[in-house]
């Protein structure tokens, strides 16, 4: 029993360290993103990094000098407040450490790394709609791959996902639709401030690439299968999920329409990234089982996303 537990405080600590690791490179590239293409390109696409580019252009010529990153601090700072006040320590807790590390990578890379590696030559030139669109590729490529990888590791990159999270809480709107309301305001509102149409239609595809990366990078693998098994090596099949690859399974009794026999069916869910793992696992413990594989459209309850429903919800059933 005391090998069990220490094995199973092993894994944790174990978990626990890879979900820092994924934030903290999900940080990284994001603030890549917005470092080396995105804010010196003046593209509002969206987010804090937007946010901080509208305020600086309204505040840098009474100031007299750029403040987009000092500026991504203070607004980081406040989305986590605001975080921690509305939705709680273990939000806060969760949002801390990107909280931190983005402004920091991000200050960085604007101040020390941009202005040294010879990408003003796309950046500075904002006329030109063919160094914007690379601008707008490559940046939304590094910021949506960042936004996933953050996902992988339990976390997020903080900023206005705090306002989505309290959007989807409080309301019956979707987080996703609620986020894209946030980052098309953005957009709407920094056409109006710089005065480029074209610069912002380059935005609005900068955040389609974004949205695209974070789909196949992240929804595509954190979507599931449903493992239905029927197998005469029943038991190691049944061992390798729930203690390999730690989740739960079902033990179905089934009978055989043609032969009459009776028969266990094993079923399970598991990440669609986790498919491959196990079928080779099936495939070594017992090469002739009968195996079904169904990609699942949801998949709520313990070990996966939790089963909630908003506030307004809640208060729609108690009025009802």
């Amino acid at each position: 029993m005391a090998t069990n537990e220490t094995m199973s405080k092993k894994k944790k600590v174990h978990l626990f360290t890879m979900d820092l690791v994924l934030v903290a490179v999900g940080c990284l590239l994001v603030a890549l993103g917005a470092g080396l293409f995105i804010e010196p390109a003046g593209l509002v696409v969206g987010g804090v990094t937007s946010i901080a580019l509208l305020i600086n252009k309204a505040i840098q010529p009474l100031i007299g000098f750029d403040c987009i990153d000092i500026l991504v601090w203070v607004i980081q700072l406040i989305c986590w407040l605001v975080g921690l006040i509305v939705l709680g320590k273990k939000f806060a807790l969760n949002t801390l450490m990107a909280a931190i590390l983005y402004p920091l990578f991000n200050t960085l890379i604007y101040r020390l790394v941009t202005p040294n590696i010879g990408l003003d030559v796309l950046t500075s030139n904002t006329g030109d709609p063919a160094s914007m669109m690379l601008v707008a590729i490559f940046g939304g490529l590094l910021v949506g791959s960042g936004v996933a990888i953050s996902y992988y590791g339990n976390g997020s990159t903080g900023g206005v996902d705090v306002f989505v999270s309290i959007i989807g809480k409080y309301t019956a709107i979707k987080e996703s639709v609620a986020s894209f309301i946030i980052d098309g305001s953005l957009v709407l509102v920094g056409m109006l401030v710089f005065g480029n149409i074209i610069n912002g239609l380059i935005g609005i595809m900068c955040a389609m690439v974004c949205a695209i990366a974070i789909k196949f990078i992240y929804v595509e693998g954190h979507s599931h299968v449903i493992f239905e098994i029927i197998s005469e090596n029943f038991d190691p099949i049944k061992e390798y999920v729930e203690h390999t690859m730690d989740h739960a399974t079902t033990i179905i009794d089934v009978t055989g329409g043609y032969t009459g026999t009776p028969r266990k069916m094993l079923r399970c869910v598991v990440y669609y990234r986790e498919t491959e793992e196990l079928k080779r696992a099936i495939a070594q413990f017992d090469p002739h089982a009968f195996v079904v594989i169904t990609t699942a459209n949801a998949i709520k309850g313990e070990g996966f996303d939790p089963l909630t429903y908003s506030t307004r919800d809640k208060r729609n059933k108690k009025h009802g």
